[in-house]
């Protein structure tokens, strides 16, 4: 293959090899963790519309290098002497794909900007653009480059008109600083290798192109035993040649001590939201993952996954349907209350969680920080882990103890796990929808880094703290400490203590809050807000629902309050007089029956209603309500309100 070194212009701010290298480190994860999301979300986002899966092939295995070293122009002496016999490679190999589409001919940068072909192999930073996408075709990629001696080959079959096109090229990042670098006469460690048209021109700018040739393409795979596509096969296969030694740590865990079974965990660490999952493909319309390491039978096929994944998986099924069979699993919405969603009905997402003895989510010595973080030395006494992601399935992240479980309470040998999921369909307020962003998933894409590691609040918006916020208090509120230090789910708690409580048909107070301004005496008047108890129920998960009818006119605020010996206290009220004693009621859920009145706002203990008509309104609905405590009696108070 013919070489193209990079040029090296001292007036240009094009980036050396070395500083493309240091671009995405990141401590958080492992190269092969960098690796594995990469290389997946990159496949994920160029899957055929339609599919019912999308496959994704690691293979690891030995080539012969003398056969390869005679391909690079300029370097094969080297190689020749580093690589005199066999030689390690890996490759990712993607199927019902559409290939690294996109013009690699054009000199219009407009039309080379919208090309994936071109953002790969010679764009560093470019972004997919596809709305629902996850990966990026730049910085990721700098990933494939520290396997091995810095060489990538791309491998590409898409569809051009009638018929299909193959591309083949290779390139090279290397620190043009390391004495052993491959480039002689570079001062930069960036070079490409394909083919250019007629003879190798003189500039050293001039184009170079992919190999297009069937047979020419063909021979160079041979060399690693990986068959071209074919018939009406498309994709892109990645293949790094020439790998490092393989050296884990002394104190590495079982499934970091070589590098196919480091892939295979890291695929479950990352996808366990997608890997082979019905649920996932029906909720999402997008297609099921298909992994496979070396031939063997797809990652999750048949369950097995490591027993962490495998309650991921489920904990993200519970919250994307909203329930789920398993009795440990709680599922609950999250609302942001003001400014947040299109309308405060509308969910910014669930979260479903789980808190369990540390040994139920182990394999034997193995525990769920473990394969998480992947560390062996971390203290393990107790853990919340609340993971996270958007509608491609890679989980962005894994918070530990952090912000999204603020303030839960978990016992010793206890973990709490938990997955967010967010409603990614679901329209901004209208303030916050721009351009860039007009629903939820749109918004916390453009919130994420080149690493896709985290979320972060962008354009002065504070829509990713506020749901990390009653993410934490949804988690907190409930889970409970012991005294003997154990941890307990709340509603549990709430069904033993109030099972013989439920409250009696004329549970609450109906009528107006109670003012203090002195009236004048008049004839009777009707009121125009009231609010009457139909009847009430114990929940499955301890909470006490009650059915109500309210008549209002205009807006009309519904209030919880508490009744004590002297007064009924609000919520602010309680805390005026009880300081940081928690209110021992509060709304958990509500739910309005379709019509002419509607949920304007909900928080704690109190809603506000709308009715948008001229007469006074009846409509019924239904309050789940949560009891921290059986001594106090609970009220319920409505309350016009004057615009």
């Amino acid at each position: 293959m013919q070489i193209k070194i990079a040029p090296d212009d001292s007036q240009s701010m094009a980036q050396s090899g070395d500083a493309i290298l240091k671009s995405l480190q990141n401590s958080n994860f492992s190269t092969i963790d960098i690796i594995v999301r990469e290389s997946i979300q990159n496949a994920l986002d160029a899957a055929v519309k339609g599919r019912p899966v999308t496959r994704v092939d690691y293979q690891l295995g030995k080539f012969d290098a003398q056969r390869l070293n005679s391909e690079f122009d300029d370097i094969s002496d080297e190689l020749n002497r580093r690589f005199p016999k066999d030689a390690e490679f890996l490759s990712v190999r993607d199927s019902e794909t559409v290939g690294l589409t996109g013009d690699y001919r054009s000199d219009d940068t407009r039309i080379l900007n919208k090309s994936n072909f071109q953002k790969l192999v010679f764009s560093i930073g470019k972004n997919q653009e596809a709305d629902g996408a996850g990966g990026s075709w730049g910085l990721g990629k700098t990933s494939y480059f520290r396997l091995g001696v810095g060489i990538v080959l791309y491998y590409t079959r898409v569809k051009d008109g009638d018929g299909y096109e193959e591309r083949l090229i290779g390139s090279l990042i290397e620190d043009p600083k390391d004495k052993r670098k491959l480039l002689k006469k570079s001062n930069r460690g960036i070079a490409w290798w394909g083919t250019y048209e007629g003879e190798k021109p003189a500039k050293e700018n001039a184009k170079i192109f992919p190999i297009t040739d069937h047979q020419r393409i063909a021979e160079i795979l041979e060399i690693f035993n990986i068959p071209g596509y074919r018939d009406d096969q498309m994709g892109t296969t990645i293949i790094v040649p020439y790998l490092h030694k393989y050296a884990p740590s002394s104190d590495s865990l079982p499934w970091e001590r070589d590098r196919e079974r480091a892939i295979q965990t890291a695929v479950q660490r990352w996808y366990s939201p997608r890997l082979v999952n019905e649920v996932y493909a029906k909720q999402s319309g997008n297609s099921q993952l298909v992994c496979t390491i070396n031939g063997s039978n797809p990652i999750g096929l048949y369950g097995e996954l490591e027993k962490p994944f495998k309650m991921m998986q489920a904990l993200y099924n519970a919250a994307i349907t909203g329930s789920s069979d398993n009795a440990k699993i709680t599922v609950k919405p999250i609302k942001i209350s003001r400014m947040g969603m299109e309308s405060p009905k509308v969910e910014a997402g669930k979260i479903a969680f789980t808190v369990q003895n540390k040994d139920e989510l182990s394999n034997g010595d193995f525990t769920p920080l473990k394969y998480i973080e992947g560390t062996s030395d971390e203290d393990e006494a107790k853990a919340s882990i609340v993971a996270f992601t958007r509608k491609p399935g890679m989980i962005v992240k894994y918070d530990v103890n952090g912000a999204w479980s603020s303030g839960v309470k978990v016992g010793d040998n206890q973990v709490l796990m938990g997955f967010f999921v967010p409603n990614s369909k679901g329209k901004l307020y209208k303030k916050f929808q721009t351009d860039r962003h007009k629903n939820l998933e749109q918004y916390l894409r453009a919130s994420e880094k080149a690493d896709h590691a985290d979320w972060f609040d962008v354009d002065g918006l504070t829509l990713v703290n506020r749901i990390t916020r009653l993410t934490a208090k949804a988690l907190s509120d409930e889970t409970e400490g012991t005294d003997d230090g154990g941890t307990t789910l709340l509603s549990s708690t709430l069904a033993r203590r109030f099972g013989r409580l439920l409250p009696p048909e004329n549970f609450g107070k109906a009528g107006k809050a109670p003012s203090n301004k002195k009236h004048k005496k008049t004839s009777p008047h009707k009121r125009t807000a009231d609010i009457k108890i139909k009847d009430s129920s114990m929940l499955p998960n301890g909470n006490i629902q009650i059915h109500f009818e309210a008549s209002l006119k205009g807006q009309a605020l519904i209030e919880l309050r508490i009744k004590t010996q002297d007064s009924s206290l609000k919520l602010s009220q309680w805390q005026g007089t009880f300081g940081e004693l928690a209110f021992p009621i509060s709304i958990s859920d509500v739910t309005i029956e379709d019509g002419i009145v509607e949920l304007m706002d909900s928080d704690q203990s109190s809603i506000t209603l709308q009715n948008n008509q001229e007469a006074v309104a009846t409509v019924e609905g239904a309050i789940s309500l949560q009891l921290t405590s059986n001594e106090y009696q609970p009220q319920i108070t409505i309350q016009q309100i004057n615009n």
